[in-house]
């Protein structure tokens, strides 16, 4: 502990006897005990501590749907000939479709309606398609309805007007069974001139059997402008991996 000494001196005389040695004057030690005020503690730092970075937080893009691929069938060629053999008037009806769309279809479908009008707008015939070629169409595949369509006793070639086919199809997972064709030939019919006939073979290529297999063929001129179309409704299985031929 540190002390502070004060040293004090009086000012009055004073009588002191011979040889006496004069007296020392007295001293006072004053010692003060008073403790010495504290180092005042530093004060902590105005400073701010940078705070800790807080971890990013990225916010998670709310997820897409994306829409299923859907099919799209429209018609791209439709063609009424007419035909007159043996005094009956008929018109081969061939309507070409195409999916434009991006999943399959099935068009072979009951209610596939055409009507048959005359030039002055009167109805000549209605029906409905019976065979529509494949039955099954994928993304970008062409179909084709084929009907022969009988028209009233009397009826010109002059007189066919315009025809309508009412359409639909429905979505497919496509087709149990495939085809091919091979050594395909036309050449004129030996029952009438103006008729064609076409032989083939047709192989199922798939491993599911075909009950009832009916064949349809389409003609093309070079432009690929429809000519007619035929079909061999002489219904037989094709067995899996199996070829039969028709005519």
């Amino acid at each position: 502990m540190a002390a502070t000494v004060v040293v004090a001196c009086s000012n009055s005389p004073s009588s002191v006897p011979v040889g006496t040695a004069p007296p020392v004057p007295s001293q006072a030690v004053s010692v003060d005990t008073t403790p010495p005020p504290k180092a005042a503690s530093p004060s902590p730092s105005n400073v701010a501590t940078p705070a800790s970075p807080s971890p990013s937080i990225a916010a998670t893009p709310a997820p897409i749907d994306t829409p299923e691929p859907e099919a799209n069938v429209v018609v791209t060629q439709e063609v009424a000939r007419f035909q007159q053999d043996y005094g009956t008037a008929t018109l081969n009806y061939v309507v070409e479709v195409q999916n434009t769309g991006g999943a399959w279809a099935n068009i072979h479908m009951f209610n596939q309606s055409y009507t048959v009008f005359s030039k002055a707008g009167d109805v000549l015939a209605t029906g409905e398609f019976l065979y529509m070629f494949p039955a099954e169409i994928g993304p970008g595949e062409k179909g084709y309805f084929i009907e022969s369509v009988n028209l009233p006793d009397g009826t010109k070639k002059d007189e066919i007007g315009k025809t309508e086919a009412q359409l639909s199809f429905e979505p497919s997972n496509g087709p149990a069974s495939t085809f091919t064709f091979s050594n395909v030939k036309f050449k004129v019919s030996e029952f009438a001139a103006t008729a064609i006939e076409v032989t083939g073979v047709v192989k199922n290529t798939s491993a599911t059997e075909a009950p009832d297999a009916t064949i349809g063929i389409v003609a093309f001129d070079a432009n690929k402008k429809i000519l007619g179309g035929f079909v061999d409704n002489d219904s037989k299985p094709i067995r899996a991996n199996g070829s039969r031929g028709f005519r």
